[in-house]
C-alpha cells in the first residue's frame, strides 16, 4: 500500500511524502494488534495462554512484546516500500535523505499501533469491537476532533503519527514521539487492568 500511494502520488504529479506513504499503517497495524490480541479471546483459548505465560501480567506483556516487534516490522517494510518507489521513480525521497529517521519513525509507529489495537481488542473482549472502534476512531471521530478543538490536535495520536513520519530530526521524534508513546501507554495501562479485573475461567482439566 505504501509503494502503492508513492506512485499513486508521483502519477498525480504530487511529491511523495512521508504522512501520505505511510497513511495506511495506523490502520493496519492496528488491525494486527487487534487481530493478533483478539484471537485468544474469540477462540478461547486464553484461558490456556494465562496458564502457560504464569499469569496475566506475564502473558499481557510478552503479548505487547510481540506485537510490538511485529508492528515494528510493518512500519519499516512499509517506510522501504514507500522510499524503493520513490527512488525507483527517479523523485526524491519522502524524508529528504534522512532515511535511516524515517525507517526508524515508520518501525515506532507501526509497534505503537499495534499495541494500541492489542488494547483495544483486550478492552473490548474480541476483535471485532476493536476493529470497529479503530477504523472509526481513524476514519470519523480523530478528524471530528481535529476540526472541532484544535488546540488538542496535536496531541491526537493519528496526527501524532502524521507529524513524526513527516519530519523525522530528533527534536520531532522526542516531541510527536512521545506524544504517541503516552497514548499507546495509557490504552495498554486501561487494557492490563481490565485484564486483570476481569473473570477469567482457568481449568486445569
Amino acid at each position: 500500500m505504501a509503494a502503492g500511494t508513492t506512485a499513486a502520488l508521483h502519477a498525480l504529479h504530487s511529491p511523495p511524502s512521508g504522512p501520505a506513504a505511510l497513511a495506511a499503517l495506523p490502520a493496519l497495524a492496528g488491525l494486527l494488534g487487534a487481530l493478533g490480541a483478539g484471537a485468544d479471546i474469540r477462540y478461547g483459548s486464553l484461558p490456556a495462554e494465562l496458564l502457560l505465560a504464569g499469569g496475566r501480567t506475564r502473558y499481557a506483556s510478552r503479548l505487547a512484546a510481540a506485537l510490538a516487534v511485529l508492528g515494528a516490522g510493518l512500519g519499516a517494510v512499509s517506510a522501504a516500500a514507500a522510499v524503493l518507489t520513490a527512488v525507483g521513480l527517479a523523485t526524491a525521497p519522502p524524508v529528504g535523505g534522512r532515511v535511516e529517521a524515517f525507517f526508524a519513525a515508520g518501525a515506532f509507529a507501526g509497534a505503537c499501533w499495534a499495541v494500541l489495537g492489542a488494547g483495544l481488542a483486550i478492552v473490548a473482549r474480541g476483535p471485532t469491537g476493536a476493529v470497529a472502534s479503530l477504523l472509526a476512531y481513524l476514519l470519523l471521530i480523530e478528524p471530528m476532533l481535529e476540526a472541532a478543538v484544535r488546540p488538542v490536535a496535536a496531541t491526537l495520536p493519528g496526527r501524532a503519527t502524521a507529524a513524526l513520519l513527516a519530519i523525522p530530526p530528533p527534536a520531532t521524534l522526542a516531541g510527536d514521539g512521545l506524544r504517541l508513546l503516552a497514548v499507546t501507554l495509557l490504552v495498554a495501562a486501561c487494557a492490563h487492568a481490565a485484564l486483570l479485573l476481569r473473570d477469567v475461567p482457568v481449568t486445569t482439566g
